[in-house]
């Protein structure tokens, strides 16, 4: 679809549609929050939810640069970032026990219970959180998951 959209280019080029709107600046809740729901339109339910796992580092704001470009070819597109403030490959949740997987679970039905297409993505951390919470996805994408914890901690 998007190969169709007048004045946008797909690949290694720069996108020369719309550009995309400016960065929000990082602070408190995109270094500490386990979550941020940013839809595309207040009061409005778009047809596609765009889940994103983050990877260690600054939280929520990994994807926020991706889903902005998608917005600005035209596609009505809804997003929930994730991020593991304890960078335990999201097992933890914010009591610090080892209830993340649950955690997180209730945090994605919570949303994801408004669509019916559902696209998932993360890298690394975020990928390996992706693949177990899969299960809530329509599509997922995962660059470079651990699959398994035991050889690299």
């Amino acid at each position: 679809d998007a190969f169709e959209l007048p004045n946008v280019r797909i690949g290694l080029g720069w996108n020369r549609g719309i550009l995309p709107p400016p960065l929000p600046p990082l602070n408190e809740h995109f270094a500490a929050a386990d979550h941020l729901f940013d839809p595309a339109c207040a009061g409005h339910t778009a047809p596609l939810l765009f889940v994103a796992f983050s990877a260690q580092g600054p939280g929520v704001q990994q994807w926020h640069a991706p889903c902005a470009a998608m917005r600005a070819t035209g596609v009505e597109i809804d997003a929930l970032y994730l991020a593991d403030p304890s960078n335990s490959f999201y097992l933890q949740d914010p009591e610090g026990l080892w209830e993340g997987l649950c955690h997180f679970g209730a945090l994605l039905h919570r949303y994801i219970q408004h669509y019916t297409n559902v696209l998932m993505v993360g890298s690394s951390m975020g990928a390996t959180a992706a693949l177990q919470h899969s299960r809530h996805a329509s599509r997922l994408v995962a660059f470079a998951p651990r699959v398994d914890l035991t050889f690299s901690h």
